[in-house]
């Protein structure tokens, strides 16, 4: 099957064009309606001459409805999307500093006083937490 955006040979099987990335429902309908053209067209061709009835009128029957479907099926094909590339910035981004696992007294001692401050511990909690703070330095 060829498909009616790019031209190029593509399979039957899938739903868009590997290589223009185009709708090919219409392109496999079209390819659908010649094929049962060149049935009928047979069909007839083999009633009224035999053996060679049967491929005259396939033959002639499918180049009719190849003309027939192709207009409509390229029409009715639709267009990729476009596809825009963003912009890398040109410098690299500066890497996120991790919090240090190891907080010095200093940083513990205020985290000690905010969570005071908030309520979140008591006063003898933080006396106790302060002191074991204190004595390891």
């Amino acid at each position: 099957m060829r498909c009616s955006g790019c031209g190029k040979d593509i399979p039957f099987a899938g739903q868009v064009c590997p290589y223009c990335q185009r709708d090919k429902s219409s392109d496999q309908a079209a390819h659908g309606c010649i094929g049962v053209a060149l049935f009928i067209g047979g069909g007839l061709g083999y009633a009224v001459g035999g053996f060679t009835g049967l491929l005259t009128g396939g033959f002639i029957f499918g180049i009719i409805a190849a003309i027939a479907s192709m207009p409509q099926a390229k029409k009715k094909a639709k267009t990729p999307p476009k596809v825009v590339v963003a912009n890398l910035p040109k410098t690299a981004p500066k890497p996120v500093e991790k919090a240090d696992s190891n907080p010095t007294p200093e940083e513990r001692l205020m985290r000690l006083d905010t969570l005071r401050a908030n309520g979140i511990i008591n006063q003898q909690e933080y006396d106790e937490q302060r002191k074991a703070i204190i004595s390891s330095l």
